[in-house]
């Protein structure tokens, strides 16, 4: 079984020398080249479901080894009109501890980062031996999404409504300007790991969990940058040609369709 990110070059290279029909699995098979597959390939696909739970949202196996409180979590729902849509889970440590620490954790599960935010006093962050007593794992950042966050570990105690967020540690992929302001104003911590690197994490964690359960399955994992799309051709503007009127010498008006 070949798993990928998305159907990079490499990704098709795994699938042909195989002396049997493959099986295959993208993330994001949007650009998949159906004519570069060998005969009888089976793909699978998920999109919205593997980004809901292998990502950086509400990602359980991800959050137990960051050491949160499974149980007691809360799950963040709703999202571009759909309710039942979760793009979050927000939960207190099984035991507060030092930013760097968490920090170190998170760099443990990823590898790397593509930035980080609110961790020493460059950026206007607070000390990185201060505790950390909530993680967020958010596939959304914007300033609502910031704001739910707060509300939910104050809901449950974890901090206080007139403390800030500083004991708030926000982890998720893309960096958003506007997202990033808000948590900064709370005084949160965050950690941006980059959209294509949590969605590595989950190929991972999928090719760990099918190699466990099926033993004698050969699983490759295919991690290539992907191909820049092609700029799309700008589209002509179509000006509006109405009808004309020819006058005639008289000054009587006469419609005429356009040639």
């Amino acid at each position: 079984m070949i798993l990928s990110v998305t159907p990079t070059p490499s990704f098709y290279t795994s699938l042909a020398p195989l002396p049997f029909p493959p099986l295959a699995f993208l993330h994001r098979p949007f650009t998949l080249d159906r004519s570069r597959l060998p005969r009888r390939t089976h793909v699978l696909s998920s999109h919205v479901a593997f980004d809901e739970v292998l990502t950086v949202g509400y990602n359980t196996a991800l959050a137990a080894r960051l050491h949160v409180d499974i149980a007691s979590a809360v799950c963040i729902q709703g999202y571009k009109g759909d309710p039942d849509r979760r793009i979050g889970l927000v939960g207190v440590l099984t035991r507060p501890s030092p930013a760097v620490t968490v920090l170190e954790s998170i760099r443990g599960q990823f590898g790397a980062w593509d930035s980080v935010h609110g961790f020493g006093d460059a950026d206007g962050g607070g000390s990185a031996s201060e505790n950390v007593v909530v993680v967020a794992l958010m596939n959304a950042f914007h300033p609502e999404e910031v704001q739910r966050v707060f509300d939910a570990a104050v809901s449950r105690g974890w901090v206080e409504s007139d403390g800030g967020g500083t004991g708030i540690l926000y982890l998720t992929g893309q960096a958003r300007e506007p997202g990033l302001l808000a948590a900064m104003d709370k005084g949160m911590r965050v950690v941006c790991v980059g959209h294509r690197v949590c969605e590595e994490w989950g190929v991972r964690y999928l090719a760990a969990e099918i190699r466990r359960e099926f033993s004698g399955l050969d699983v490759v994992e295919v991690f290539e940058p992907e191909e820049p799309l092609p700029p799309r051709p700008k589209k002509e503007k179509l000006q509006h040609v109405g009808k004309k009127r020819k006058v005639d010498d008289a000054g009587a008006g006469q419609s005429v369709a356009p040639a």
